[in-house]
C-alpha cells in the first residue's frame, strides 16, 4: 500500500518494501557468494605442467542460476518470505566458505590436486535453496486457504 507524502513522492509500504529487498537480498546474496567462490576458490591442478583449472569460475554460475531460479519462483512475499531469504543467505554463505577453505584431494606422483567442495558445495546450496522456495511458497498457500 502506497500514498503521497508531504512533498508528494510517493511513500512506500512495509509490504513491497519487504518484497522488494527479500528476493533482492537472496538473490544478492546467492551471487555475491558465487563471485567470492570464483576468485579465491582452489583450483584444479593437472598434468606435468601444472596447468590450473577454476573449476568454481567454470561451474560455480550455473548453480547459481538454479538457486536464483528457485527463489524467483518462489513467488511475492508472505509467511515463509523471511526464512526463505534468511535460509538463503546462511545456504550461501556456507558454500562460499567450504569452496574458498574446503580440503583438497592431492592423488598421484605427479600432484593431481581436486578441490571436491568446488564441485560439490554449490550443487548442495542449489538443492537447499530450491527446498527452502518450496516451503515458503507451500507456507504462502496454505495461508491463503
Amino acid at each position: 500500500m502506497s500514498h503521497t507524502s508531504d512533498v508528494g513522492s510517493p511513500v512506500v509500504g512495509p509490504a513491497s518494501r519487504d518484497l522488494a529487498s527479500s528476493r533482492g537480498v537472496a538473490i544478492a546474496v546467492i551471487w555475491v557468494s558465487t563471485a567470492l567462490a570464483a576468485v579465491f576458490a582452489p583450483d584444479m591442478v593437472t598434468g606435468s605442467a601444472h596447468e590450473h583449472l577454476p573449476m568454481a569460475a567454470i561451474t560455480g554460475w550455473i548453480w547459481a542460476m538454479i538457486a536464483t531460479g528457485y527463489v524467483l519462483m518462489a513467488g511475492r512475499s508472505g509467511p515463509g518470505s523471511r526464512s526463505l531469504v534468511v535460509g538463503t543467505t546462511v545456504t550461501w554463505v556456507i558454500v562460499a566458505l567450504a569452496v574458498i577453505f574446503g580440503p583438497v584431494m592431492v592423488t598421484g606422483t605427479d600432484p593431481t590436486t581436486i578441490p571436491l567442495t568446488v564441485l560439490l558445495a554449490p550443487v548442495a546450496g542449489a538443492v537447499v535453496t530450491g527446498f527452502l522456495a518450496l516451503a515458503s511458497a507451500n507456507a504462502r498457500t496454505a495461508t491463503d486457504r
